[in-house]
């Protein structure tokens, strides 16, 4: 009987599932492909939409390595994709606290944001974080747009 009890507890106290809709969205995107320009995959993390305390959004992170790729090359690479794929925004910017450096852009209906980072700690990675801020089909109802889903 203990048992049971233990479970219901479990079981009422998780959230909704994650809405996954709005996952290929990212992971279709050049930026969000595990093989990016050749680089070596370190770590990756998905989730979907959830209603939790607050909106938890669809995001996508992927970190490669750089291997022995000259990194601004690399990086400059990835963001030139970037740019080719859609991505809107605006220059490269140097983080003056650990001097790694970072590009952000963003794709409307629905609204995403994409940021790439080249940071040296201590070899050389490139971080893609791909984010939808808007919940699923926010926005598309009204302006269908070619990724809604």
């Amino acid at each position: 009987m203990l048992l049971a009890g233990v479970v219901l507890v479990l079981v009422g106290c998780g959230g909704p599932a994650d809405d996954l809709s709005q996952l290929p969205l990212l992971t279709e995107d050049p930026l969000g492909a595990r093989d990016l320009l050749g680089m070596e995959l370190i770590y990756e993390f998905e989730q979907g939409y959830a209603m939790r305390a607050k909106p938890q959004y669809t995001e996508v992170i992927r970190r490669f390595s750089v291997g022995d790729r000259d990194p601004q090359a690399a990086f400059d690479e990835v963001v030139a994709l970037a740019r080719d794929s859609g991505w809107e925004g605006g220059e490269p910017d140097v983080s003056d606290e650990d001097h790694s450096m970072y590009w952000s852009g963003d794709k409307t209906l629905p609204d995403r944001g994409c940021s790439v980072r080249l940071a040296f700690d201590p070899s050389p990675k490139i971080s893609v974080r791909l984010t939808v801020s808007a919940p699923p089909g926010w926005g598309c109802s009204e302006r269908e747009g070619p990724d809604c889903p």
